[in-house]
């Protein structure tokens, strides 16, 4: 849950739509710019897992929800945040995202979460046929976070009317240059240059994923188009697939 509080400043951090990037950029992250800093931001992560170690597999299930809520707090939604009552005062905060075309998402999201050796086409096509839908037994919440559609992560059941300024990936310097720093109050000198910083989207399986030249099949389309309908729609892209 990226927060400044000073500056009253909130980042809703939808997964596979360049969070880490914006977060290292206004100094949200622990080592802005440097490779460790995605070792330092799931040391969290790894305490959970120590504590999960000392306790059965059943109990797992459940416990990790817990603690993902409760000392990772990463990829919360809007709804989450207000629900847990994690920040006071949540309506005058200010709060943005970045969102992604859902097609380019749903190839970052298959990377992610399957294997190397099975990135081919046809399990592509498998993977957005089924993997939104199947639901874990456990209360995983961080797998659970990469199955919501875009949309839920800002659609806040608790204040109506919450001012949350959206940003696409697609245009996300050009966003971020020319409106957000003096927008939101956050000062000159807390902006990290990008070119102190490693680029967008530098991740290792990125880099791979994009050289298997992967690209959706029409019924994979369909299958995307089915489940992230409320995505294209809320955030304006088109339905369209270009490769």
């Amino acid at each position: 849950m990226p927060y400044l509080p000073n500056s009253n400043f909130l980042f809703i951090h939808i997964p596979k739509n360049g969070g880490k990037y914006v977060e290292d950029r206004l100094f949200m992250s622990d080592n802005p710019g440097n490779n460790e800093n995605q070792t330092n931001r799931s040391f969290l992560s790894n305490v959970a897992k120590y504590i999960l170690n000392r306790y059965s597999k059943k109990s797992k299930l459940f416990l990790r929800g817990m603690i993902d809520y409760s000392l990772v707090g990463q990829h919360l939604t809007l709804s989450e945040i207000c629900i847990l009552n994690l920040i006071d005062n949540l309506h005058s905060k200010n709060i943005i995202c970045i969102c992604r075309n859902p097609y380019s998402r749903i190839i970052s999201l298959f990377c992610h979460h399957v294997k190397p050796e099975k990135w081919n086409i046809t399990e592509l096509e498998h993977f957005c046929k089924y993997w939104p839908y199947h639901k874990p037994t456990s209360i995983k919440h961080n797998i659970l976070a990469h199955k919501r559609t875009q949309y839920a992560f800002i659609d806040n059941y608790f204040l109506d009317n919450q001012k949350v300024d959206i940003y696409k990936l697609e245009d996300l310097d050009i966003d971020l240059i020319a409106n957000k720093y003096k927008l939101h109050r956050i000062p000159e000198t807390a902006i990290i240059p990008k070119n102190k910083l490693n680029p967008l989207n530098n991740r290792s399986y990125s880099e791979n994923c994009k050289k298997q030249n992967l690209s959706l099949t029409p019924i994979a389309v369909k299958y995307v188009r089915d489940y992230y309908g409320i995505d294209f729609e809320r955030f304006q892209y088109f339905t369209t697939y270009d490769q």
